[in-house]
């Protein structure tokens, strides 16, 4: 795999599956655990009602903390920790034994400006796209297609493309 000079060449990587495309908005793969697509999936751990008045705040030390508008909802999903830890591990196998508990914090002052930034950082990471339209864009592209011309397996050419793309666009 090594060549001379102890590096792993970019081909071998994705023939070795080091690299993969996120094909859904659930987990990318049932062994992957990101904490924001847990803030996108938390409707479906603790229903519609519940979501609206709680939401995770962080995952320390096998410690999900959980924030909460209401103590009314704190003590209430407190009676709830143990399904709740259950559903997280149906829908994230690679936590499961990884959560030793689960801390419930009201801050009604605060609740709902952390929920509006969670959000906001969800929506960036799931509607984040390049603008096709946009001529950076479109020549750039056309760059690399030309680069990577001669690769003819289909997805990596276009693995490569959007690398070289998105590695080279400029940001707004």
């Amino acid at each position: 795999m090594k060549n001379n000079n102890n590096f792993i060449k970019i081909g071998t990587l994705l023939r070795n599956n080091k690299f993969r495309r996120n094909q859904s908005s659930s987990p990318q793969n049932k062994n992957d655990f990101n904490f924001l697509d847990l803030l996108k999936n938390w409707q479906k751990i603790v229903g519609v009602n519940m979501a609206e008045h709680t939401s995770p705040l962080k995952f320390i030390n096998k410690k999900l903390t959980i924030i909460t508008n209401h103590s009314v909802y704190s003590h209430q999903l407190k009676f709830l920790e143990k399904p709740i830890i259950d559903k997280i591990y149906n829908l994230y196998p690679a936590l499961n034994g990884k959560i030793n508990s689960i801390v419930f914090l009201n801050d009604s002052k605060n609740f709902h400006e952390k929920k509006l930034i969670q959000s906001k950082k969800v929506k960036k990471q799931s509607t984040h796209k390049f603008n096709k339209f946009n001529p950076e864009y479109i020549k750039l592209n056309s760059i690399a297609a030309k680069k990577f011309e001669n690769i003819k397996d289909q997805t990596m050419r276009d693995l490569l493309i959007s690398i070289y793309i998105q590695s080279n666009l400029k940001h707004a």
